[in-house]
C-alpha cells in the first residue's frame, strides 16, 4: 500500500526558506532544532494493521480472481465448441457468436470493477491506517519532543542541513501495534 501524496515537500522546502537566520541561530543555541523522519510506507506495510489488510485484499483479490477465471474457462470452452460445431446453420451460429460476445464483454466489466472495487478498498484501508499513524506520530513527536517530522520521502527534498534527522518509524510502528491491541 501507498500512503497517500501530501505537500509536505513543499511546506518543508516553504518552512526553511522562510526561518529567518536569526530564528535558526536561536534553536541552534537552545540545543537544536529535532527533526525525525518517518517511513510512512513501511509503516503501512509492517504494522499489524496493513498486514491484515493487506491479507485481505489479498484474499478478495484471489476469490474475484478465481470467479473471473471460472467465467473466462466457461467462454473459452464455448468458443471451442462453437468453432468445432460443423452442423450449426448460419443463424444459429451467428446467434451463438452473439451470446459469447455478450458474454465476453461482460467478463470484461466485471475484471474492471473488480479491478476497481479492489483500488478502493485498498485506498479506504490506507487512508484509515493513515490517519491512525498520523495521530501516534504526534504522540510519540510530542513524547520525544520532536519539533518537526518528516515522511521519509519527502525529506530527501533537503538535499543538506546541519540538523540530524532520526528515523522513527520503528518506534510509531511498536506504538501504533501496541495501540491497535488495546494495551
Amino acid at each position: 500500500m501507498k500512503p497517500p501524496r501530501s505537500l509536505a515537500p513543499f511546506l518543508l522546502v516553504a518552512l526553511l526558506v522562510v526561518i529567518p537566520g536569526g530564528l535558526q541561530l536561536a534553536l541552534a543555541q537552545e540545543g537544536g532544532l529535532r527533526i525525525a523522519v518517518v517511513d510512512l510506507n513501511r509503516a503501512l506495510n509492517e504494522s499489524q494493521s496493513g498486514k491484515r489488510s493487506k491479507k485481505i485484499l489479498l484474499a478478495d483479490k484471489g476469490q474475484m480472481e478465481s470467479e473471473l477465471k471460472t467465467e473466462e474457462n466457461e467462454l473459452i470452452k464455448l468458443s471451442n465448441e462453437l468453432k468445432s460445431n460443423l452442423l450449426l446453420s448460419d443463424e444459429a451460429r451467428k446467434q451463438r457468436e452473439a451470446e459469447l460476445a455478450t458474454r465476453e464483454r461482460k467478463l470484461r466489466d466485471a475484471v474492471k470493477r473488480a479491478q476497481l472495487d479492489l483500488q478502493n478498498k485498498e485506498r479506504r484501508y490506507t487512508e484509515s491506517i493513515f490517519s491512525e499513524l498520523k495521530t501516534v506520530i504526534r504522540l510519540v513527536s510530542r513524547e520525544d519532543k520532536w519539533d518537526i517530522v518528516l515522511e521519509k520521502q519527502a525529506s530527501q527534498v533537503v538535499l543538506y542541513t546541519t540538523f540530524d534527522m532520526d528515523d522513527i518509524t520503528d518506534k510509531v510502528i511498536s506504538r501504533y501495534d501496541t495501540i491497535q491491541n488495546g494495551q
